[in-house]
């Protein structure tokens, strides 16, 4: 279980560097997702980002969009996936909707 953890904790760190090179953001991890259920990974003004980090796998699982969408729900914000597998690059889930809100 620490193994696993540490793992998250190094997939989250490095979607906020990511972030800060990206967007010029300097995101934090949410460290009350620890303590709460229900609490995003990463907060950035307007987004609720869960992410996550597997050894193997080929797209993302159901219950990891839903969990995505209900931390964000609970603070109105948007919902992101951020997955990654060992040695496969990372990718990212948002609703489709999301790309029409400026159109």
């Amino acid at each position: 279980m620490a193994d696993s953890r540490r793992k998250g904790a190094t997939f989250e760190l490095q979607v906020c560097k990511l972030i800060k090179q990206n967007l010029n953001y300097d995101a934090k991890r949410n460290l009350d997702q620890y303590q709460s259920k229900g609490m995003a990974d990463i907060i950035i003004p307007d987004w609720s980002i869960e992410c996550k980090a597997y050894l193997k796998g080929t797209t993302f699982k159901k219950a990891w969009w839903e969990q995505a969408k209900e931390s964000a729900a609970s603070l109105n914000l948007t919902p992101v996936l951020i997955y990654t597998f060992n040695n496969c690059p990372i990718k990212c889930v948002i609703s489709l909707d999301v790309l029409s809100r400026n159109f």
